[in-house]
């Protein structure tokens, strides 16, 4: 396995660069072109609605967010924690991250749970287009934070980048532009100043072991000790700036919004597989358009030596055929009925099914979205084959056939792999 030196990450997120200059050019553009005229308040605005494509562009219904309760989507974007392996899904919940379209009313910062769902998803280029989408003078302050740790990524200049913190927390004191502060008068030079910030972040306990051991390693000028894992993209942020480019390439799961920021052909060896797992480099927002999908009558055949895998296939084959709603014999329905609910493989809790099942009732595509967006991540030939055939009836009712004869199909073709 090839290691990369500290120069040829830098050299790689350099070339990345290319990625997010487009929307960071709007980021400017657009701080220039409203600072002479704009004569709103920063309230006469909700960016909640904002999005990069519409509906009907990406095979969504208009009505995605139909009879939302308040709470409801903040916690279905908030539970997107990590990439999802299955490609349908994974365009679907991208397509929903992106799509403009009213939101329900809400005090929750849609927009940003929006952008850190992309990025979870590593999808950081989109992410950065979404939240340029909003004047400057308009952003929330998590909007707001949310672009400057892109910009840090995208080589920003330290004198910016410092200069924006300084400016940021001399106008609110958040522990987010404290801890970039911390690390700027490290770079400096400014230990006395560095140090009495770091203590009183300790005090005020806002900061993790990663960054109080990176921000002695600038104080000290000695050499990184061994982080606990990056996990978040504000910690390889803290890492590029503090150039620490060597130490973020040994990572073996690093942040996917990372990944995406390097063209493939740049990745590290190491970085490659998972890169492609989680799809950081496909066109995330071209919507499926799958002839309708029917999984063929033989698959429903089934004798008592069949093996697992052929158990499995005959278990998909009913229960996708029920989902979307094409004719299973008599003599099928009395062979596999049962045995479909006792089928192995992953099942998710009672309290999922009825949630899903009762958003895909009301016809709400959004819902039904992201929460299977955010529960089957996994390899799909670990869950069981009931879920799977809920997920694709839920698709079906509520109105996202296309999507849902995707899925079915990637679910027979997982389930036809070799044993």
């Amino acid at each position: 396995m090839t290691r990369w030196s500290a120069a040829s990450f830098l050299c790689s997120l350099l070339l990345a660069t290319s990625a997010l200059a487009e929307a960071k050019q709007l980021m400017d553009d657009t701080e220039i072109n409203t600072s002479a005229i704009s004569v709103s308040t920063p309230k006469d605005i909700s960016s909640n609605t904002t999005g990069l494509v519409s509906p009907g562009e990406t095979e969504l219904p208009d009505t995605l967010w139909k009879d939302m309760k308040d709470g409801d989507l903040e916690r279905l974007l908030q539970g997107i924690t990590g990439g999802i392996l299955s490609p349908s899904l994974r365009s679907l919940a991208v397509r929903t991250l992106a799509a403009s379209v009213e939101a329900p009313e809400t005090q929750a910062d849609l927009l940003a749970d929006r952008a850190d769902a992309l990025l979870t998803l590593g999808q950081a280029e989109l992410a950065a287009r979404l939240l340029a989408q909003v004047p400057q003078g308009y952003r929330t302050e998590r909007q707001e934070q949310l672009a400057y740790l892109l910009l840090i990524i995208s080589n920003e200049p330290e004198q910016q980048v410092c200069k924006t913190a300084e400016e940021k927390l001399a106008a609110h004191a958040e522990p987010f532009w404290q801890r970039w502060m911390v690390l700027c008068q490290a770079k400096a030079g400014e230990t006395d100043k560095a140090q009495l910030a770091l203590d009183l972040l300790s005090e005020q306990n806002e900061f993790s072991e990663f960054f109080q051991k990176l921000a002695q390693s600038l104080l000290t000028k000695a050499p990184l000790s061994k982080l606990p894992e990056v996990v978040f993209f504000e910690q390889a942020a803290w890492l590029h700036f503090a150039g620490q480019q060597s130490y973020l390439s040994t990572q073996q799961h690093p942040p996917l919004a990372l990944l995406g920021l390097i063209p493939a052909a740049k990745l590290p060896e190491s970085w490659q597989s998972l890169a492609t797992a989680y799809g950081v480099h496909e066109n995330p927002l071209q919507a499926p358009k799958p002839p309708a999908f029917q999984p063929p009558l033989s698959g429903l055949q089934l004798t008592g030596d069949a093996s697992p895998q052929k158990k499995r296939t005959a278990f998909l084959t009913y229960g996708l055929r029920k989902a979307l709603e094409l004719p299973v014999s008599q003599e099928a329905e009395q062979a596999l009925q049962t045995a479909f609910y006792e089928a192995q493989g992953t099942v998710l809790s009672p309290a999922w099914r009825e949630s899903l099942r009762e958003a895909a009732n009301r016809g709400q595509a959004g819902y039904v979205a992201l929460l299977l967006g955010s529960t089957l991540t996994d390899d799909i030939n670990q869950y069981a084959p009931s879920d799977l055939s809920l997920a694709v009836e839920a698709l079906m009712k509520s109105g996202l056939t296309s999507d849902a004869s995707a899925f079915a199909s990637e679910i027979m073709q997982a389930a036809r792999l070799p044993e």
